[in-house]
């Protein structure tokens, strides 16, 4: 019987989403929207990506996952928007001057800003989300109460734009969402997005 791979519900807003199945058999089908891949993680490497519309997998139309096929092969399934995502918010206290020194920012209020992403390269971006998300479960037993760890890429992204925003206070640009972009692009070509433009900064009164 063939199982349907798609997107949750849930992700349906986001800019990705991982598919909640076990494993990948011969038949499944694969489905995506007009602006959406599929991505295919072995956990190490990109195996394949599959475009827009309705995919059956068989060893002939799918033949880098017919190694997959079968419950004892691990593989995951991410969904990437490949559109611009608008409404992304990002909050946390910013202030100009010094960003290492959090006793400043805990006694500030904080900061929301909402930009629209887009992911430039699927493979790069899927590659990261593995990198933060996908660890090994003993490691997560270990690591339960280690507050440093981010446990997504989107609020690795998060804390790119926050650390983007506080550079643009230093360099004395009181409006943000001018410079803002471009002071997160590098940072952020690392996991294959980049940030469209900012849409809204509300910041706490003086």
């Amino acid at each position: 019987m063939s199982n349907p791979i798609a997107r949750s519900e849930d992700d349906a807003e986001d800019v990705y989403g991982w598919w909640e199945g076990d494993a990948i058999e011969a038949g499944d089908q694969v489905t995506c929207d007009p602006d959406e891949v599929a991505v295919f993680w072995d956990g190490e490497n990109v195996v394949t990506t599959l475009g827009p519309g309705r995919h059956v997998l068989t060893p002939e139309s799918a033949p880098a996952l017919a190694a997959f096929f079968g419950d004892e092969a691990e593989i995951y399934v991410c969904f990437v928007t490949t559109s611009p995502v608008s409404g992304f918010e990002v909050e946390g206290a910013i202030s100009e001057g010094d960003d290492d020194d959090d006793d400043d920012c805990e006694d500030e209020e904080s900061t929301v800003i909402s930009v629209t992403l887009r992911v430039i390269d699927s493979a790069r971006f899927v590659a990261k989300a593995a990198e933060i998300e996908l660890t090994d479960d003993d490691d997560d037993d270990d690591d339960d109460d280690d507050d440093d760890e981010l446990p997504t890429l989107a609020d690795w992204i998060a804390a790119v734009v926050l650390d983007a925003a506080v550079d643009c206070l230093n360099e004395g640009d009181a409006d943000i969402s001018n410079e803002l972009p471009g002071l997160a692009r590098p940072v952020l070509a690392e996991a294959g997005v980049e940030l469209v433009r900012v849409d809204r900064v509300d910041r706490p009164e003086a």
